[in-house]
């Protein structure tokens, strides 16, 4: 309030010198040399960069330059992007800075804050929502082969455990939680991606089936020595990623050795798409 007090007492003498429609305006303004009908003027946004942008102008006077090294011209447009990009930085809110902008569309908020300042906040969401998904689409990993221990995991029913510890319900390098209902398929029908285990939150890996996994893992690192970079990455690599950070981990080095074991001896089918 005092501050202003002081603006009024500053710009009083030229209340009487303004345009009667500018002279309820608190910020008046001398214009140039003094000269023209109205000498005075109310300080608006439209003035005040244009004093700014021209010809030894307040950016000229100060020897300002842009990002390219030319000489500074301000932008109201721009100082507006930097005020919403700061009240989106500090709140993280869209719908906050939609509303300090009085913007009635969203989108027209996104025109102005999606800029290099934000670009790193952005990426490190999206990265956020891809981890996030991968864990979600992951299989579920049980060390122990225990009905009992599987049921209390996994949250079901001693009978399901079971059928799971006895391979009843097994598929190709896991047991399966639901074969008729896969996450994002249709209700009460079979399976129609039976070799994607390894991004399916239905899928169950335990000691019993480990060796089918290390089988899987032999034959990436047999790939490897066989095809091109670009292919392997394309085909493998995100497999390779999933079995050797998410699934052995998760298991005994002596349940792994006994795996690596068995894998030698058990022959099961696995689809050419996975071969070639």
């Amino acid at each position: 309030m005092a501050l202003i007090q002081v603006l009024l007492q500053v710009t009083e003498p030229l209340v009487k010198y303004a345009p009667l429609a500018d002279q309820k305006y608190l910020f008046l303004g001398l214009t140039v040399e003094g000269q023209g009908r109205e000498p005075v003027k109310k300080l608006d946004p439209g003035y005040i960069k244009a004093q700014m942008n021209c010809v030894g102008g307040w950016c000229d006077q100060h020897e300002l330059a842009d990002e390219h090294d030319q000489p500074l011209r301000v932008s109201m447009r721009r100082w507006r992007v930097t005020y919403l990009t700061n009240r989106y930085k500090r709140y993280g809110q869209l719908s906050k800075v939609t509303r300090d902008a009085a913007h009635t569309l969203a989108t027209t908020t996104v025109d102005y804050i999606a800029n290099d300042s934000t670009k790193h906040i952005h990426e490190q969401a999206i990265r956020d929502a891809l981890n996030e998904v991968r864990h979600l689409a992951r299989p579920q990993i049980v060390p122990d082969d225990n009905p009992e221990k599987i049921a209390v995991v996994l949250d079901m029913d001693i009978t399901t455990a079971g059928k799971i510890t006895r391979g009843e319900q097994d598929v190709l390098f896991a047991s399966c939680l639901d074969f008729y209902n896969r996450p994002g398929g249709q209700p009460n029908m079979p399976c129609d991606k039976p070799w994607g285990c390894f991004t399916c939150s239905n899928a169950i890996i335990t000691r019993h089936v480990l060796p089918r996994v290390i089988a899987l893992r032999d034959l990436i690192i047999q790939a490897r020595t066989e095809l091109s970079a670009d292919d392997w990455n394309g085909k493998f690599s995100f497999l390779w990623h999933v079995i050797t950070h998410d699934v052995l981990p998760r298991f005994s080095s002596d349940a792994i050795e006994e795996a690596e074991r068995l894998a030698q001896e058990q022959i099961f089918y696995i689809p050419l798409d996975i071969r070639t």
